[in-house]
């Protein structure tokens, strides 16, 4: 008796726990289904659902994750605007044929999109973009050198999710992957330490670019190790530091962990490097054609 009691709890329990999962899931929006599967409107005229709201969004993957995080979304369609569309509701229709990408709980088919180059757009921030470059599954996720053979100091630009644009360095030691649960890129930068990757970002698009300070970066602090002498380090010019006695040191802007650390100091004979914003982040390139290039957080010069 105690225990067929005890099984009766047990199920009344795990009854309440799924509908308080189903009631979450409701109002949260769809952020825990698995995918968003594209249908045409007129191909499913019983498709009627109620026009949440409409906003912008610089590419479809964006729209999706509006649509993710925005309270009773079911469906989004995308074109010149974001449209998100609630419950169903049997007054409301499409006026002309629309692809509307509908969300649902079983995986889909093809859920990879064909490149990660597919919804890059336009980039304001770059100079040029270079198409079918960029690299999955392999370190340095873009092109070292050109034909000729030269130095080509490609940066990667990449959307996350919310559709910020994104400048990350094309370092040895990271590389791009398909997160296909999340539906997204993953990018993510590896130290030979224990704790998991330094740096990582969820990505919807990402290209190889080249790109100037068209859109300027912010001003670069001073690294916070204490010695007599500490100046600026320079930046836009060949040389970063002015005193031929000075030595250069800066931190990496991937390895926030180890900034304020010794060991995430990096000390650089200062003749043989350049610092120059590129596309809003501060970059530190070899002047020489020995490809060297890294994303920086905080930079100096002072006295060895």
């Amino acid at each position: 008796m105690f225990q067929r009691r005890r099984n009766q709890a047990s199920s009344e329990m795990s009854l309440r726990l799924v509908l308080i999962v189903l009631m979450v899931n409701q109002m949260a929006g769809v952020a825990a289904l698995t995918c968003f599967a594209p249908v045409t409107s007129i191909d499913v005229p019983t498709f009627r659902h109620v026009l949440r709201f409409v906003t912008t969004a610089d590419n479809r993957q964006q729209c999706e994750f509006e649509c993710r995080f925005t309270k009773k979304c079911t469906a989004y369609s995308f074109g010149q605007s974001c449209t998100l569309l609630g419950y169903a509701y049997s007054t409301v229709s499409c006026k002309v044929p629309e692809l509307i990408y509908v969300a649902q709980t079983t995986p889909c088919p093809d859920k990879a999109p064909a490149s990660i180059e597919e919804d890059f757009g336009t980039d304001p921030c770059i100079t040029k973009a270079f198409p079918g470059e960029i690299t999955i599954n392999k370190e340095f996720p873009c092109t070292l050198r050109d034909a000729l053979g030269q130095t080509t100091f490609h940066i990667i630009r990449g959307i996350r999710p919310n559709g910020e644009r994104v400048t990350i360095d094309n370092d040895g030691i990271s590389n791009i992957t398909f997160n296909a649960m999340a539906n997204m890129w993953h990018y993510t930068f590896r130290l030979n330490e224990p704790g998991g990757p330094a740096y990582e970002e969820r990505l919807v698009a990402a290209m190889c670019v080249t790109a100037d300070d068209r859109c300027p970066c912010d001003a670069l602090p001073m690294t916070p190790h204490a010695v007599a002498g500490k100046v600026p380090a320079r930046t836009g010019v060949d040389g970063v530091c002015a005193n031929p006695a000075h030595i250069f040191r800066a931190t990496g802007f991937k390895d926030a962990k180890r900034a304020q650390t010794a060991a995430g100091l990096y000390v650089l004979d200062p003749y043989n490097f350049a610092l120059t914003c590129r596309a809003g982040m501060w970059m530190v390139r070899r002047i020489s054609n020995i490809y060297a290039e890294f994303s920086v957080r905080m930079a100096s010069c002072s006295p060895a």
